[in-house]
C-alpha cells in the first residue's frame, strides 16, 4: 500500500515557529484535564418542543402577467390613436 503525503500537515509545520512562546505553552498544557473539564459544559442538551411551525410558502414574485382584459384595453388604446393619427392625416 502507497502512502501519500499529508501536505496540509507540512504546511502547517513550515509555517509555524515551534520555538514561538505560544507554541511551546501549547505543548505544556494540560489538554486532557482542559477537554474534560469544559466538555460538559458545551454538549448539547435537547429542549423539549411541543409544536413546530414550517412556513413553506412561496413568496409570489412581483411580475404582472397580461389578462385577456388588460390586453384588450390596450389594443383599444392602440386602435384608438391610429384612428386619431389617420383622420388627422385624411383631413389636411
Amino acid at each position: 500500500m502507497m502512502s501519500t503525503p499529508d501536505f496540509v500537515r507540512s504546511q502547517q509545520d513550515q509555517m509555524i515557529d515551534l520555538r514561538h512562546p505560544l507554541a511551546v505553552l501549547s505543548t505544556r498544557l494540560p489538554w486532557a484535564s482542559i477537554e474534560a473539564a469544559v466538555a460538559p459544559k458545551l454538549t448539547h442538551q435537547s429542549l423539549p418542543v411541543k409544536r413546530v411551525i414550517v412556513n413553506s410558502t412561496v413568496p409570489s414574485k412581483a411580475i404582472a402577467h397580461p389578462v385577456n382584459s388588460r390586453l384588450l384595453e390596450i389594443a383599444r388604446h392602440k386602435l384608438g390613436a391610429a384612428n386619431s393619427v389617420r383622420s388627422a392625416r385624411g383631413a389636411s
